[in-house]
């Protein structure tokens, strides 16, 4: 999933979350908590930092992706936002536990539709997805911009799942 089908999802994820926990637009932390189920739908990526300076390199390597890092795993997120909530003073910070996680979780699943999480860390390493992508011969040693481009022009467009990336996309404006 792309950035924005992630900032999407988090945002529909964040919607939902916010009718079921009875919290209301007049809120004054309505917005807030809307801000971080949208950064934390985003902020599993943050893990591109490691594999970046583990290679130093913005190149792509091909036997290496930044979703099999910690910040990939369920359980990660789940024991941030248990953290947080434990130590919350407020419930402000409380009720953001819960957006921390929805937020995550929803990037999670995003990459599990074509790419692959490895759900059952720490007791396994396989990654889980529900479609696998074809891989082009321009993967190899790429730079990054170069990569993507080349990945969404001539792959990801023709592929089911950027259909459902754009259907998120269009349900976020719509709630928006």
């Amino acid at each position: 999933m792309l950035i924005i089908g992630h900032l999407a999802f988090g945002y529909i994820v964040s919607f939902f979350l916010a009718k079921l926990l009875h919290i209301s637009s007049s809120s004054p932390y309505y917005n807030l908590f809307f801000i971080i189920g949208i950064i934390a739908s985003i902020i599993p990526d943050i893990d591109f930092i490691v594999l970046f300076s583990k290679y130093k390199t913005l190149k792509l390597q091909k036997d290496d992706t930044h979703r099999k890092y910690i910040s990939h795993t369920p359980l990660f997120w789940i024991l941030i936002s248990v953290l947080v909530y434990i130590i919350a003073q407020n419930e402000l910070i409380r009720y953001s536990s819960f957006f921390i996680l929805a937020g995550s979780l929803s990037h999670l699943i995003g990459d599990s539709i074509e790419y692959g999480i490895v759900w059952l860390w720490p007791f396994s390493k396989k990654q889980y997805l529900i479609h696998k992508i074809p891989k082009e011969n321009f993967m190899k040693n790429e730079p990054l911009l170069s990569y993507y481009w080349k990945f969404f022009s001539r792959i990801y467009i023709k592929n089911w799942t950027f259909y459902i990336e754009l259907v998120l996309i269009i349900i976020a404006l719509i709630i928006l």
